[in-house]
Formats: structure tokens, sequence, C-alpha cells
């Protein structure tokens, strides 16, 4: 049992149906809104509004998340954090937070389960279809030695080795669409 992190998720896992699991050199796509309260805390540690994680083999860091986190100095982001094969986790992007929360915004994200796949994310304004966020890129990592398949974890998992800076939070979902393929969900 570990008590040094806290989670409310929406996952899938072994026992899901085919079309909500990513095999290798499948594609799939998600979409959703989500709300972050417009003062949510983030902490220096991690706090995952969303996660891509592997099942097998090597998967104990999650391919992506996007991750509310403040920093040093007290600037409150949100990032997009990718790990590879046999890599650290990296930030591939990263905005501020003040534009994303407060309000609804429709994520949608379409990637291939493979070694160079294919990720590409992007969030609108949900009430005015104004686009706030594109990142797209053709060779990223979605896939390691032993995998089975590739799952979506939405909700809230945060580290709690940074109690000082956390409080209740509210983190609102909304309208999922999951799907095999590519581009089924907008």
């Amino acid at each position: 049992i570990l008590f040094d992190r806290m989670r409310t998720e929406i996952k899938a896992y072994d026992p899901s149906p085919a079309h909500m699991k990513c095999n290798n050199g499948q594609s799939v796509s998600y979409s959703w809104d989500v709300r972050l309260n417009s003062a949510f805390q983030p902490s220096t540690a991690f706090t995952h509004i969303f996660q891509i994680k592997a099942v097998g083999g090597d998967d104990s860091q999650p391919f992506i998340t996007l991750t509310p986190r403040l920093k040093s100095g007290g600037a409150k982001t949100l990032q997009l954090i990718h790990s590879g094969q046999n890599s650290s986790p990296v930030t591939v992007w990263e905005d501020d937070l003040a534009k994303y929360a407060g309000r609804w915004v429709h994520i949608t994200v379409e990637y291939t389960c493979k070694v160079g796949g294919l990720f590409h994310i992007r969030m609108k304004q949900t009430q005015s279809g104004t686009q706030i966020m594109n990142y797209n890129n053709a060779n990223m990592d979605l896939w390691r030695s032993g995998n089975t398949f590739l799952r979506p974890k939405w909700g809230i998992y945060r580290s709690l080795n940074d109690r000082g800076n956390l409080r209740d939070e509210f983190v609102y979902f909304n309208n999922f669409c999951i799907a095999k393929g590519s581009p089924l969900c907008n």
C-alpha cells in the first residue's frame, strides 16, 4: 500500500472491452470535457488529470500525462509530459494554467500505439470553440517491450509529498468518447 499519493480515477483495465484498449500498431482516439476550479492548486510534485498507461512489460511510467504543476516562484502551469522507451519523463509542452482553469475545456487525443507512433492532442474552450492548444508529434514512442496494451486514465492522481501546497480539489469531467481508430472522436 502506498501512502505517498492519492487518486480518484476513471480508467480502462484488463477486464475492459477491447475498444477501450490500444494494442501494438492500433490507433485510438478520445475526447472529453474537463473543468478545473479557477483557483486549482497544483503542487510541485505530480498532479495528473489524464494519463496513457501501459499494462504488462515496462509499465511503471505513464507514456503521457496532462499535469497541472506549481513551479518554483509560484507559477501554475499545465504540462504535457511524455516518457518513451527507457527514458525519463520529459515535458513536451507547457502553458499557463489560468488559460485552462475556471472554464470547460474540450480535449481530443489521437495516437498510435507503437514505437515512433503518432500523438496529437488539441484543446478548445467548450463554450466558444476557440482552440487554445494544439500539439502534434508524428514520431513519439508509445510502446515498450512486453506491453500488452495501453489504456486511458482520467481523474486526479497526485503525490502527497508536497502536502503544504495541497487542498481539497474538484475536477469535473463530461462527454467522454473512446474509439478504436482515428479520428473517430472529435
